[in-house]
């Protein structure tokens, strides 16, 4: 009866021992579901924080996607920009190195068409009303030695392009060059080829409309023989320069190429050296059998 007692008691507390483990264990897995849900929903705000920085990294990405996109715009409308105005200059020097060349080859041929221009003009008497005018006198005759008795003087300006007793315009075309000793090439436009070809008759260096038409690359021989004259050689700046040679030659030739007259030439500007400054000394070395003299500062 006692063995039986103590088996039903060891039985009785291996229930009430499994009961409680069965406890136990449903309490501690409750206590994990609950620490479970708590970081679950940790976590669901945890995402809904990350979610909406997300979306706000977004919309920034949004909008630095858009400036970057107005700035790469800009930019390449500030490079079209660029290269336009690069074009613009480049033509701009263009048309200046253009106009620079045309401006001295206009220069050279000013230069080359010279002469005395005469220009023949048409004389009549005073009209009536010009002779009763209170102005002052319109023509006057030159007192200077130089023009007396063969020019007259303009007193005042008088525009002679129209003149009631001549029919026509007597203006530029009554300009005379011929007979005046003129060379080059017409120069092109409307002054000077709107003249007859009898305004450059006798001057046999001029070519070019309307005197003759263009020349291939050749010039009169009068132009020829002027441009020689011109480039002709300067004789006496050449002889300056021999002489200027030839005395240098006769001084420092001798030093280059004759030791004597170095060694003399050297005694003779120590000797100087040591009268203006009478500290200096000479100190003599001997190498190789040959003596050396070194000029000293005595202290």
């Amino acid at each position: 009866m006692a063995k039986m007692s103590v088996f039903t008691v060891l039985r009785s507390f291996d229930r009430s021992f499994g009961n409680s483990l069965v406890v136990v264990w449903c309490f501690l897995s409750h206590l994990d579901v609950v620490a479970l849900e708590e970081r679950i929903s940790t976590k669901d705000e945890r995402i809904k924080v990350l979610q909406e920085k997300l979306s706000t990294t977004e919309e920034k990405l949004q909008v630095s996607d858009i400036s970057a996109n107005e700035t790469r715009t800009e930019f390449e409308g500030q490079q079209k920009l660029v290269h336009e105005l690069q074009r613009r200059l480049e033509d701009a020097e263009y048309k200046v190195t253009v106009g620079e060349k045309l401006r001295k080859e206009l220069h050279n041929t000013i230069l080359e068409l010279k002469g005395n221009i005469r220009v023949f003009c048409k004389v009549r008497p005073l009209l009536p009303d010009e002779a009763r005018s209170t102005e002052g006198k319109v023509i006057s005759y030159p007192t200077s030695m130089e023009a007396f008795g063969w020019g007259i003087e303009l007193t005042q300006s008088v525009n002679f392009e129209f003149d009631p007793l001549y029919p026509g315009s007597s203006g530029v075309v009554s300009v005379d060059l011929s007979f005046n000793h003129l060379v080059g090439k017409i120069p092109t436009g409307t002054q000077l080829q709107s003249f007859p070809a009898s305004s450059f008759e006798g001057n046999d260096g001029l070519y070019g409309p309307p005197l003759t038409e263009e020349q291939d690359g050749t010039e009169p021989g009068v132009l020829q023989e002027h441009q020689t004259t011109v480039s002709t050689i300067d004789w006496n700046f050449i002889s300056v320069e021999v002489g200027l040679i030839f005395g240098h030659g006769m001084i420092f030739g001798p030093l280059l190429f004759w030791k004597q007259w170095r060694i003399w030439y050297w005694k003779v500007i120590n000797k100087i050296l040591c009268w203006i400054f009478p500290r200096l000394y000479f100190e003599y070395a001997t190498k190789r059998g040959q003596t050396y003299a070194t000029l000293r500062w005595q202290h």
